[in-house]
């Protein structure tokens, strides 16, 4: 992954209390880094309706991934559903899939 990358965040969201500050502190890693274009679809889905359905959100961040060039996985997105679907959609358009060490 070069610092051109276009990054998209994945991480379990959904019954967790600290998906937020889990989500902030890679972006924030990554800008330390020099990554520019980060995608932090905690941030961005937090400003989304009340009352969405989960196909819902899963649209809105397909949507976001297709902006980027490479998929994080934050640690524990084996057993998110939500994270599964996302990596597979990534593969399937070619994303580089890059894993939280």
């Amino acid at each position: 992954m070069d610092k051109d990358s276009k990054v998209y965040l994945s991480g379990p969201i959904t019954g967790t209390v600290d998906y937020k500050k889990r989500f902030k502190r890679k972006q924030r890693e990554l800008w330390d880094s020099g990554y520019d274009w980060v995608v932090n679809p905690a941030e961005v889905n937090s400003h989304m309706p009340l009352g969405m359905t989960h196909e819902e959100y899963m649209n809105m961040s397909y949507a976001m991934m297709s902006l980027c060039n490479t998929i994080i996985l934050l640690r524990g997105w084996e057993a998110s559903e939500g994270c599964r679907k996302e990596k597979a959609w990534a593969e399937a358009h070619g994303m580089e899939v890059v894993y939280e060490r």
